[in-house]
Parts: structure tokens; C-alpha cells; sequence
């Protein structure tokens, strides 16, 4: 189950027709927002707030500003929550939605929305001639908040399991990579990042562990001496993970670089991993040991070598940040660096089936 799907504990889903006001159609109307339902998104607060959200369209999915509220009557009664087209210069969700619609002004157009347990909203967007809305109309008979006491209930959550699973490809990447390096763009929770790193610690162990269980098969055939996994009871924080003792007792050093994903997603790289191979000055003895589609069936690995001319010219430009950080009296923890593996390696070997 990806990271964005799990329910907020209110455990409810809204379900709504857009009018053409809210869409933006409207030639009479100016309104501004997209309407809510009450007694939903508990977990938010009456006041106005600008946040993130995803928002889901056929195979669309992406993260983009939310301006969240409700209207505080001077009598006291609170008006039911809504979503701002916010701010033109920002691609917020009822934009992008508006921007949809108009693509399609013929048609019907539908909204489902919930919150998820990191307190993130998602809005899923909805047209009438959609596989989506086929299986919606088929299930649901009128526009309302449904919740577990509902029958259809548990036919949504799993429509919106495989919906999400299938469309979330590309933010789950993004965060795997900003739960290393940072989140420059500030548009995750904490908690879903540190859910994410959880999720890097995990791939890195099980990689490690294919290229120990690839290494023994190797050592068994003569084809390599012997290796030592520098990991095997824990973490020391090493540059590499593996060091391959050669028949001529030659070291050879290896850095387990995994991913859930496929092949071309960023590798990440540690200052202290890019100042080894740096300081190493031979490219014949280090390589990355790509492993991906970890949580495939078929776990994959392709050898990657030749990087000592990316990653010195990238060292030495680093040293330069540093320096030029100290003389104004800052300073900076290690980075992390993502990059693209077909750029940082000349050599790629052919991929192995672990």
C-alpha cells in the first residue's frame, strides 16, 4: 500500500457533483472556490490555511497548494470548509481542476476527497467519460460522505488502493530521493518523509543482502577469493558496503546502490562517497552494484563502473561550496546528491536477474 493511501482516523470520504460555478463555467457566476461538505477534515482547523494536497485525474497525480477554510459567520456559525482557487500565479488544486474542465466543458464532472493519516488531503477528479466514473455511478447513488458504516464502503477504499497505487508512481519516486537528500520543495510531511527513509533503510538492507547472497555464489565458483559485507551486523557508516578480495588479493570496493523503482531512478551519493572514490584515483576498483525492482518478483542488478571523472569534477566543486560557505561564517551538514546513474557511469554492465 503506497504512502499517501492510508486513512485519516475520521475515516471518511466526500463524494460530489461539480456545479459549473465550481468549475469555473459559470457565466454568471465569479465564485472563487470549490465547496466542502461539513462533518469531514475534522483534523484541520476553522481558520484559514494554505497547505498542500495531491490531486488525482485519470493518470495525473501530483502535489500542488491547497488553500484550505471555512467561512466564520458573525452570528457564529462556521460555514462548511471549501478550497481556494488561491493566488494566479500558483498551481493550486481547484486551478489545475478548473484547467481540466475546460478542456471538456460538455461533460460531468465529479470530486471525491478525503485525508490521509499524515493530516495530507487528496482530491480525486473525476469526468464522465472515465473508467473512474463508470465504477463510481455503478456503486454510489447520490453525493454525500460515506464512511464505514456505509455498504460500498469497502469497494471504494480498494478502488482507490489500485487508482492510487497505479497513478503515485512518480511522487513515491520523488520522495524516496527527498527523504535522503532533503525536501527542497517543501511539499511533504515529516511524516511522510520519514516514512519514506523507513522504506530506503529497508531496500538498502534487502540489497545488501541479494549482493551478498550474488557475492557467495560468486566466491563458490573461483570467481571471485572472498568479500567481506562491511554491513553484516550493522551499519558502520563506510563509503562502500562490500570489499571483493580478488584471487590476486587485490581490494576491490563496492557500494550497494538500491531502489524499489527502475533502473534510472536517482542515485543517491554521500560526500564522503564521492570524496572516496575521489581519493581512490582508480576507477577499476570501485563500482556501484545497482539493485532495482527490489519488491519485484525478478530483482534486478546492473554493474555500474567508470564514475571517477563525474564524481571528482563533482568533489572538487563541492570542496568550493564549503569553502565559500566558511568565509562568510556558514556551514553546511554532508550532502546528499542525486544523481542519474546513465550520467555519473560510463560503463553499465548488461542486467543480472538476482
Amino acid at each position: 500500500m503506497n504512502n499517501f493511501f492510508k486513512l485519516n482516523p475520521e475515516k471518511r470520504i466526500g463524494y460530489k457533483k461539480l456545479s459549473a460555478a465550481d468549475l469555473g463555467l459559470s457565466s454568471t457566476s465569479h465564485q472563487t472556490h470549490i465547496g466542502l461538505f461539513d462533518n469531514m477534515l475534522t483534523f484541520l482547523p476553522n481558520a484559514h490555511i494554505e497547505k498542500y494536497a495531491i490531486l488525482i485525474y485519470n493518470d495525473f497525480c501530483d502535489i500542488l497548494s491547497c488553500e484550505y477554510g471555512k467561512i466564520n459567520r458573525k452570528n457564529g456559525k462556521i460555514d462548511a470548509p471549501k478550497v481556494q482557487s488561491g493566488n494566479r500565479s500558483k498551481n493550486t488544486v481547484v486551478r489545475k481542476i478548473r484547467s481540466f474542465a475546460k478542456e471538456k466543458p460538455n461533460l460531468d464532472w465529479f470530486i471525491v476527497w478525503f485525508g490521509t493519516d499524515s493530516n495530507e488531503l487528496v482530491f480525486w477528479l473525476i469526468s464522465s467519460d472515465s473508467q473512474d466514473y463508470l465504477f463510481l455511478n455503478a456503486i454510489l447513488s447520490d453525493f454525500k460522505v460515506y464512511d464505514e458504516s456505509t455498504p460500498s464502503f469497502s469497494q471504494i477504499i480498494n478502488y482507490l488502493e489500485s487508482k492510487i497505487n497505479g497513478v503515485s508512481v512518480n511522487i513515491l519516486k520523488e520522495l524516496e530521493i527527498a527523504s535522503q537528500v532533503g525536501d527542497f520543495k517543501n511539499k511533504y510531511k515529516t511524516l511522510d518523509l520519514d516514512k519514506a527513509a523507513a522504506r530506503c533503510r529497508d531496500i538498502g538492507r534487502r540489497g545488501e543482502e541479494l549482493i551478498a547472497q550474488y557475492l557467495d555464489k560468486q566466491k563458490n565458483t573461483g570467481k571471485i577469493n572472498d568479500y567481506i559485507w562491511e554491513n553484516k551486523s550493522h551499519e558502520v557508516g563506510k563509503p562502500y558496503d562490500f570489499i571483493i578480495v580478488s584471487t590476486h588479493a587485490t581490494e576491490y570496493f563496492i557500494d550497494v546502490k538500491s531502489t524499489s523503482f527502475d533502473f534510472s531512478q536517482e542515485i543517491v551519493f554521500s560526500e564522503n562517497e564521492i570524496s572516496f572514490v575521489t581519493e581512490l584515483h582508480d576507477d577499476s576498483r570501485y563500482s556501484a552494484f545497482r539493485v532495482f525492482d527490489i519488491y519485484e518478483e525478478q530483482k534486478k542488478l546492473a554493474i555500474c563502473r567508470k564514475c571517477y571523472s563525474y564524481l571528482s569534477k563533482l568533489d572538487s566543486r563541492v570542496k568550493i561550496f564549503h569553502k565559500d560557505l566558511a568565509k562568510r561564517r556558514a556551514f553546511t551538514k554532508s550532502l546528499n546528491i542525486a544523481i542519474k546513474p546513465e550520467i555519473c557511469f560510463k560503463t553499465i554492465d548488461n542486467t543480472i536477474v538476482l
